[in-house]
């Protein structure tokens, strides 16, 4: 996939955007982390907003992506904050206070490669500026520590300003 040559070239440190469409999201995620996991052998960290973290391991391993390389962060199924595993689960959707304090712990290991959100449509429904803010210093942060973050788009509004915002601290956006 012509999506592969762009992970490779960020692989020791680069912030992405990767837009694409509802229909093709799933696969898309999917293919990275076969990628970025079966292929190049990295483990790495999934934040999500938008699917429970039991549906996606499912989805993954049903693809036979090895899940044992991937932490999950859920921030949509749980009222209580737990861990189980390879999953996190925190209590508040989005938070991130939350979401910062889990992936500074997580990301001080230096087997975590890679982190993706799932997906920036998604996380922008929340407190605008204080998401924009947040997710500036983790880019920042995590481009120091040469960690490759992906953030998932589906059909962004590039126009729109907390677009704008975020996007000027990603090294490349990638439309497929």
């Amino acid at each position: 996939m012509p999506i592969h040559s762009d992970l490779e070239s960020f692989i020791s440190g680069g912030n992405l955007i990767i837009s694409t469409s509802l229909n093709k999201y799933e696969k898309i995620l999917i293919d990275i982390l076969k990628f970025l996991i079966n292929k190049k052998k990295l483990n790495g960290i999934l934040v999500t907003v938008n699917k429970p973290c039991d549906i996606i391991l499912s989805t993954l391993e049903k693809n036979k992506v090895d899940t044992k390389k991937l932490v999950i962060v859920d921030c949509v199924s749980s009222t209580v904050d737990k861990k189980e595993d390879n999953k996190i689960f925190l209590k508040r959707p989005f938070n991130p206070t939350d979401v910062s304090i889990e992936l500074g712990r997580l990301t001080k290991k230096e087997e975590y490669k890679f982190i993706i959100f799932d997906t920036l449509t998604t996380i922008l429904t929340y407190d605008s500026m204080t998401i924009i803010r947040f997710l500036q210093h983790t880019l920042s942060d995590f481009l120091t520590r040469r960690k490759l973050t992906i953030i998932l788009a589906i059909d962004p509004d590039f126009n729109d300003i907390k677009m704008k915002l975020v996007s000027q601290f990603c090294n490349k956006i990638i439309s497929v």
